[in-house]
C-alpha cells in the first residue's frame, strides 16, 4: 500500500513538509546523489514501510510518459476541456 505524504522543498540540511514539520535531517549528500539540490520541490511517498523521495521534475516526466500511452501527442486535452467549457457556458 502506498500513501502520498506531501510535497516538500529541500532547504539544505533539513526537509520541511508542507505542514512545516521537519521530516529528515542532515541528508544533503544522499539527496545530492539523487540529483536533488537545495530548493528543489519533491514528492514524499510512504510505500510498504519505505519512504520514497521523488523530485517533482522526475514525477512530471513519469506522468507524461504514462499519459502518452493513452493520449496521442497531437491531441490537446487542455483545448478539449476549454472547448467543452465554452459549449457549457453557451448553453447556460
Amino acid at each position: 500500500m502506498s500513501r502520498n505524504v506531501g510535497v516538500s522543498r529541500f532547504i539544505g540540511k533539513s526537509w520541511t513538509s508542507f505542514q512545516g514539520k521537519r521530516v529528515i535531517r542532515d541528508t544533503p549528500k544522499v539527496l545530492g546523489c539523487l540529483g536533488i539540490q537545495e530548493g528543489d520541490v519533491v514528492l514524499i511517498r510512504l510505500q510498504d514501510s519505505e519512504v520514497r523521495v521523488v523530485p517533482l521534475r522526475q514525477a512530471l516526466v513519469r506522468a507524461r510518459e504514462l499519459t502518452a500511452q493513452y493520449i496521442s501527442r497531437d491531441r490537446s486535452l487542455a483545448e478539449e476541456l476549454i472547448g467543452e467549457r465554452r459549449k457549457d457556458a453557451e448553453r447556460e
